[in-house]
């Protein structure tokens, strides 16, 4: 019961930090790692997919 509530904590954290590493900077450039075709096309789904994993491990450990 705990591991998996550390797993779904840090999952979800995962999702929160990669999100706040593709935020732009203050004159409004993505981060150089965004800048090519196929990774701005891939890059959501990865964090969508951490925080959407870890929301469901804590919802259901909670309830």
């Amino acid at each position: 019961m705990v591991q998996e509530l550390i797993l779904a904590a840090v999952g979800f954290g995962m999702g929160v930090f990669l999100i706040r590493i593709a935020m732009p900077n203050a004159q409004g450039e993505s981060p150089r790692f965004l800048r090519g075709n196929l990774i701005s096309d891939l890059y959501p789904l990865i964090p969508m997919m951490f925080l959407i994993l870890g929301a469901a491990g804590l919802i259901l450990l909670l309830s």
